[in-house]
């Protein structure tokens, strides 16, 4: 008898959802796409970060050593060391300004 109940309900949960999904699923979408965000004026990432969260990590670090790159303030160059039995590639950062 209790198994009368219990039938409808998968039915009753997918009209529900799709009715859910309907009202409140549809979000804005992004009107372009291609958003740069640059640190304000006199200020760099790190300089950002540090205001922001109060301490400065690596995913901070790493674009500000490839920005000073490009800007032909450093120089980074890959270095391959090999042995027997592994190969590992390091880094050199070289300061030319």
């Amino acid at each position: 008898m209790w198994l009368y109940f219990l039938c409808p309900l998968p039915i009753i949960f997918a009209i529900l959802s799709y009715i859910f999904y309907v009202k409140g699923g549809k979000k804005e979408k992004i009107k372009d796409s291609n958003l740069y965000h640059y640190p304000p004026e006199g200020l760099n990432n790190i300089d950002v970060a540090f205001i922001h969260k109060g301490y400065v990590g690596e995913k901070e670090i790493m674009p500000l050593l490839i920005h000073l790159a490009n800007k032909g303030y450093i120089r980074i160059e890959k270095i391959k060391k090999e042995s027997i039995f592994s190969r590992s590639k390091d880094f050199k950062i070289v300061k030319l300004r």
